[in-house]
């Protein structure tokens, strides 16, 4: 759950599952511009990325509509940020992206698009029987 005043406002908690067929999914969700590892992305780096972009395509209102990989966020060990987003140039520099500390085996994510300096405070996560919950409130 993230709360915003400051713009539209996305979230995502993914587990990090190491079952999942990561190598397949990379052309999905990464974009050329990304760098890969030759060995493909580690499950943490891979559900990270994951986690940056969904949100971002939640705080546009696009969802899954929009293919992943026409976005490039930094890398997973570098502070997030949208580097990239193919057709929609107008959003680089408004969308700010932050991690949030999320309960072991689970990554989280929180994008705001606004030119407003913004501060993202996170309440944690809290693991539910239907999965986690994350708290966060943009100021």
């Amino acid at each position: 759950m993230a709360l915003s005043s400051s713009g539209p406002v996305g979230v995502d908690v993914e587990r990090i599952d190491e079952s999942m067929p990561l190598k397949e999914l990379v052309p999905r969700v990464f974009s050329e511009l990304e760098p890969i590892t030759r060995g493909g992305p580690s499950p943490l780096s891979f559900f990270r990325t994951w986690t940056r972009k969904e949100a971002v395509l939640k705080a546009t209102g696009d969802g899954l509509r929009i293919p992943m990989s026409r976005m490039a966020v930094a890398p997973a060990d570098s502070p997030p940020a949208v580097t990239s987003f193919a057709g929609r140039p107008d959003l680089l520099g408004r969308i700010q992206l932050a991690d949030l500390l999320a309960v072991p085996g689970y990554t989280a994510a929180v994008a705001v698009i606004s030119t407003a300096a913004v501060e993202f405070v996170d309440h944690g996560t809290t693991e539910l029987t239907s999965g986690v919950l994350a708290r966060v409130e943009v100021r």
